[in-house]
């Protein structure tokens, strides 16, 4: 069975099942686990792993600067699971492309990226019948992204 897709844009391999991205040197070690569970020392976990080597692919968690940056905008890869809507894009600089899911993640990354506290604002709550503003000027938000891989660093 064919177990994996090519990106050669990124260079980067898909399970086709999982449908999330795997580093290369993994693919015997993912092969073996659920939902595959195919067994130690299986021919298809050979074949997979010698078919990914002809690629120039990210190997292992330190090839990772080697993914293109910013990785080129486009239609979303079919092989992944679909877009999510609601991600969130740094827009402190034009050069950054920082996209995060979730507001703690932007506001951490503008924090300790950026240096920026501005949006902390005072401790506790706001006083009564005092508006807070919902637009933040260092983001936007409902951004389409997918995730290479689940568990990232």
């Amino acid at each position: 069975m064919d177990y994996f897709t090519y990106i050669p844009s990124i260079k980067i391999l898909i399970c086709k099942t999982c449908r999330k991205a795997e580093f290369g040197n993994n693919i015997r070690h993912h092969l073996r686990q659920f939902p595959h569970n195919l067994p130690k020392g299986d021919k298809a976990i050979e074949d997979s792993y010698r078919w990914a080597q002809q690629f120039d692919h990210i190997r292992n968690q330190n090839d990772l600067h080697r993914l293109p940056y910013p990785i080129p905008l486009g239609p979303a890869l079919p092989d992944l699971y679909e877009a999510n809507s609601n991600g969130f894009r740094c827009t402190f600089t034009p050069s950054c492309y920082q996209i995060c899911a979730s507001t703690r993640e932007i506001n951490r990354h503008l924090r300790d990226i950026h240096h920026d506290l501005s949006h902390f604002g005072k401790k506790g709550r706001p006083a009564k019948g005092k508006a807070t503003s919902t637009v933040h000027p260092h983001f936007r938000s409902h951004v389409y992204y997918q995730r290479l891989f689940p568990k990232g660093p």
